[in-house]
């Protein structure tokens, strides 16, 4: 998450369903229960603390200061999951313990890193794997539904005499690959603006066909394309895609 929105992430695209829906999927992957989890991308925890809560021990990483902030204070007042989450202010790249992981979830992260930053969490991501290991990650692509997007207001959260407004835009980067999104949240108290904060960034688009060679060049094996967390089937119309990935089993 880019600093500039991360503060108001919760308050608009926080889904109890979706982190259900995502929680539930690492662990239909995982034969073995409980497991050792990284989440690549943490956020404020809300995919991290559903999988500690049903036993697994999770290794959460989030870079995003603003982010972390919020994650740990979360943290920090959930007792029942001290001794099952550690959530770390950093990358998983840069941790430099082997976590031995039975599941990698790399979740709203791979489309927001360049060429170099995938290329390190695909071989951070291996090396953290045992053997046999899964990684799940979400990507998105090139569909109808990544038109182009004037600035406009898209959400508006109210809170009394508190009002946040989300403005957003989405066009094409030159090139075709990515998208350039913006972000505003403008804060307003009783109907009289009082601040705002911005941000901007590129939203790599992908193939699965692009993702899977980028996999298979770093080592992983059985590499399979779903249409989501809910584990539909791949449809190109859709805005993105799950891919499941594995590292070879010891011989």
């Amino acid at each position: 998450m880019h600093s500039g929105s991360a503060k108001f992430y919760g308050a608009f695209y926080a889904s109890a369903g979706d982190a259900q829906r995502k929680a539930a999927f690492v662990e239909s992957l995982m034969p073995d229960r409980p497991g050792r989890i990284v989440d690549t991308a943490a956020g404020v925890g809300d995919v991290a603390f559903l999988l500690a809560r049903a036993g697994h021990l999770v290794f959460g990483f989030e870079p995003c200061t603003e982010m972390y902030a919020v994650l740990f204070d979360r943290f920090s007042r959930a007792a029942d999951i001290r001794h099952v989450a550690v959530p770390f202010p950093m990358r998983v790249d840069d941790y430099p313990l082997d976590p031995r992981a039975d599941a990698v979830l790399a979740s709203n992260h791979w489309s927001h890193l360049d060429a170099a930053g995938r290329e390190s969490l695909l071989r951070r991501s291996l090396r953290g794997l045992r053997p046999g290991g899964v990684l799940v990650m979400n990507c998105v692509q090139d569909s109808p539904l990544r038109a182009d997007q004037p600035w406009d207001e898209v959400h508006k959260r109210v809170f009394g005499d508190l009002v946040i407004r989300h403005l957003a835009s989405s066009t094409a980067a030159p090139g075709g690959d990515s998208r350039h999104i913006r972000f505003e949240y403008r804060m307003e108290y009783q109907e009289v603006f009082v601040h705002s904060e911005a941000a901007e960034f590129l939203l790599t688009l992908d193939s699965p066909d692009s993702v899977s060679a980028r996999l298979a060049a770093v080592g992983f094996v059985d590499i399979r394309i779903r249409g989501g967390f809910a584990d539909t089937d791949y449809d190109p119309r859709l805005p993105g895609f799950v891919v499941i990935a594995h590292k070879p089993s010891e011989e």
